[in-house]
């Protein structure tokens, strides 16, 4: 299908419509106002419009754009004619415009234009690792009506979206796979979850079931080497597909990573700080005594989090990146799976900066120098 709408002349879009019972047509209700002077003009009012612009999208009145099979749909149509509850609003590449006139011009940032802006060749703004960051937090956010239709889903943009000598990972890529590992759960906006039936590695963001996000989706990317330090490197990322499609389904992924990792242990804190980043009060202790609130992915046997004590489960924290320019650290929470190898499930994200008045804590104090490698599956 999505062949059909990435050549198709012009997609209709019922965008009103919760079904394909409801149709494309709504009456809009409107009032003609003709003053008593003589040979005047009529006037014609309408209700206050909600556009489907970035800076106001509300479920109720578009529900076609809360469904996570139509984002693809969108995005790959040249064309888009959307029938909305009050009037039509037209969409392409270069612009977007509806009956009244009330819809912003058209932000070259924002994600639907500069996404088809790159599926159609034309120079983005942002490479393609932010643009796919976007789709993904735009993706997740979407209603599934089958959880295993995850990657399915979205598998007609991926094969659009893809460049010469890049790999498709389970809903990642494996150039700049390092930035696209920094997805995290706000566990705050909605309640985390428990992970759904196995449909991806539980390093990439297909495996859990919650809305993902991503920092700073604008990176800047200094060509001097010194703006990146102690970061991670990919030795081997590599999934097994069930037929001849790597696209569709899954059944297996492992992430082999070389990079500065240490125990930590895991518990709640009764009061956080005013920075404090994480989710509820979710709190990795490096052996110095150090913490570092963090991002879980999802429920760990049911539970939110161990009690105040370190229970038995064996977590490492390894080292992603760290930059100087901006104080900026990201770290994978893992939790060992076989307590004689070095092979983890990951858990969580944390992400620490410079705090108020104080530098983060070097790095050098709180994990060995050696690198080891890990496996992630």
């Amino acid at each position: 299908m999505s062949a059909v709408y990435r050549n198709a002349m012009i997609t209709i879009s019922a965008t009103a419509s919760r079904s394909g019972d409801e149709g494309l047509f709504r009456q809009c209700p409107e009032v003609l106002v003709r003053p008593r002077v003589r040979e005047s003009p009529t006037f014609v009012f309408h209700p206050p419009r909600i556009h489907m612009d970035r800076y106001s999208v509300s479920q109720e009145e578009f529900p076609l754009l809360s469904r996570a099979w139509a984002l693809q749909e969108r995005l790959l149509s040249l064309r888009v004619l959307h029938f909305t509850n009050t009037e039509l609003v037209f969409e392409c590449i270069t612009d977007q415009r509806c009956e009244c006139k009330g819809i912003r011009d058209v932000d070259w940032r924002d994600s639907i234009q500069q996404t088809k802006c790159h599926l159609a060749g034309w120079m983005p703004h942002s490479g393609p690792t932010e643009i796919w960051e976007d789709v993904v937090m735009q993706y997740s956010n979407r209603q599934l009506s089958y959880p295993s239709d995850k990657l399915v889903a979205i598998a007609g943009l991926a094969k659009n979206f893809r460049h010469p000598g890049h790999r498709y990972l389970a809903g990642l890529w494996a150039n700049g796979l390092i930035d696209q590992l920094q997805w995290f759960v706000r566990g705050k906006e909605l309640p985390i979850q428990a992970r759904p039936t196995w449909r991806a590695p539980s390093w990439s963001w297909a495996a859990v079931q919650t809305p993902v996000h991503y920092y700073f989706l604008n990176r800047l990317r200094p060509s001097t080497e010194s703006y990146s330090a102690a970061t991670a490197e990919v030795l081997n990322c590599s999934v097994v597909s069930n037929n001849a499609d790597p696209y569709v389904e899954v059944l297996s992924g492992t992430l082999q990573l070389l990079a500065r990792s240490t125990q930590v242990s895991w518990k709640r804190i009764a009061q956080p700080p005013d920075d404090w980043r994480g989710n509820d009060l979710n709190c990795i202790i490096f052996p110095s005594g150090y913490q570092i609130g963090f991002y879980l992915d999802a429920l760990i046997d049911g539970r939110p989090s161990p009690g105040t004590e370190a229970e038995n489960l064996d977590i490492t924290c390894v080292l992603l990146a760290e930059d100087y320019c901006f104080r900026h650290r990201r770290l994978l929470v893992l939790r060992r799976l076989d307590s004689d190898k070095n092979i983890f499930e990951r858990i969580g994200l944390a992400y620490e900066m410079r705090r108020r008045g104080l530098f983060m804590e070097n790095a050098d104090n709180i994990f060995p120098k050696e690198q080891i490698v890990v496996e992630i599956v």
